[in-house]
């Protein structure tokens, strides 16, 4: 069997679960069978938290140039079409949503960006943040439409891409991810020393993992604290800066960004997870949390349940007092903790018998292949 030569445009996946999917799609894609070569577009390695493989058959291009937003935009635009046309690869994997029309090769189109279909979410944010927004939109369209195929993380994800840019929902596959393995603590960090305090002297310890955008609803949580007895209310650890709204009322602890390791280690020491986004492509932390044992609070949204099943607390992230009532139930609740820590190992169990990134670098090969046999490409009208 001819093996192919994969190119992946990562511009952008510098941190955050599009780091993690970077590091997880390369992982798969450099086990699998069918590929022999490697080649990335990615942002500068000095702005990039999670660390790529080294491999002999893997070749990592930075690309400086698309890192300010309208660099971006460029890159999207005109610029990885230019760049594609002179590395010679069979297939490209696009990880942004752009990719799905740069020439004659073959694409698939991988989509993370949550605020494309959620009107209310992108309301809460800044009027520029919504312009950039909608230009992303309209170029994520016209790659979409011109793709071989478009892959998403979640049927509701994949619903309301069809919905959302006219496309046949068989052109799309879904792949329920699962959640990659945090490595071990080497020494206690010195950045959680104020949890670990808390977690020893028997008080509820809370804990969120994400930024503090404005869809991500973080209010709603310090609302729900204010509604909590003192006896009852945990302290609130947030991967934070100290300037965050949130830490700035006193309502959350800062943590600052931490690694893969101190995340391993804050989710120990955490009683339960909370999640209150609005919207989020995947969300995660929750998988990440399942997997230490930790139960979770989730926002009652189609994404989290696309991600969580069965395995989540839910809540109305518009209600603080049903983000209060969920709080007190996965802190205090010995049998629904117990309940929702054994559904997430379940759940986390057949994610990893399923083997999602393998799926997925399956439908990118077989795409490849595809176009080789002079299979005809089908384009959206």
């Amino acid at each position: 069997m001819t093996q192919v030569h994969l190119l992946i445009d990562a511009v952008g996946n510098k941190y955050g679960g599009t780091a993690v999917v970077l590091a997880e799609v390369l992982a798969a894609a450099l086990a699998h069978r069918s590929v022999g070569r490697v080649t990335v577009f990615a942002s500068p390695a000095a702005q990039r938290r999670v660390p790529l493989p080294h491999d002999d058959r893997l070749t990592i291009v930075d690309v400086p140039e698309a890192e300010p937003a309208l660099g971006r935009l460029w890159w999207a635009y005109r610029g990885l079409e230019r760049r594609a046309r002179t590395v010679g690869a069979d297939v490209l994997l696009g990880l942004n949503g752009f990719g799905g029309n740069v020439g004659e090769l073959p694409a698939v189109v991988f989509l993370q960006q949550p605020l494309l279909y959620d009107r209310q979410a992108l309301g809460r944010c800044p009027v520029a943040l919504r312009w950039r927004m909608r230009l992303i939109r309209r170029l994520t369209r016209r790659s979409v439409r011109s793709a071989d195929h478009v892959m998403t993380q979640t049927e509701a994800v994949r619903s309301a891409t069809a919905a959302e840019f006219g496309i046949a929902l068989e052109k799309i596959t879904s792949y329920p991810p699962s959640a990659p393995r945090l490595p071990e603590p080497v020494a206690p960090s010195p950045k959680l020393s104020a949890m670990r305090a808390a977690a020893a002297s028997g008080r509820a310890v809370l804990l969120y993992v994400g930024s503090d955008a404005p869809y991500k609803n973080l209010e709603i949580v310090a609302s729900a604290l204010g509604r909590m007895t003192a006896e009852e209310r945990p302290r609130w650890f947030a991967t934070l800066s100290p300037q965050s709204p949130v830490c700035r009322g006193g309502w959350a602890e800062p943590l600052d960004a931490l690694n893969r390791a101190e995340l391993a280690e804050a989710y120990r020491l955490a009683g339960a997870l909370v999640l209150p986004s609005l919207t989020e492509t995947v969300g995660l932390p929750m998988l990440e949390a399942m997997r230490c044992g930790l139960p979770v609070a989730a926002a009652d949204r189609p994404y989290a349940h696309a991600v969580c099943e069965d395995a989540a607390e839910w809540f109305d992230p518009l209600e603080a007092e049903a983000c209060a009532a969920a709080l007190r139930r996965v802190l205090f609740d010995a049998s629904r903790r117990a309940e929702l820590v054994a559904r997430g190992r379940a759940l986390l169990a057949r994610r990893d018998a399923d083997d999602p990134m393998r799926r997925m670098i399956d439908k990118v090969v077989e795409t490849a292949q595809s176009r080789r046999r002079g299979r005809p490409q089908v384009h959206q009208p």
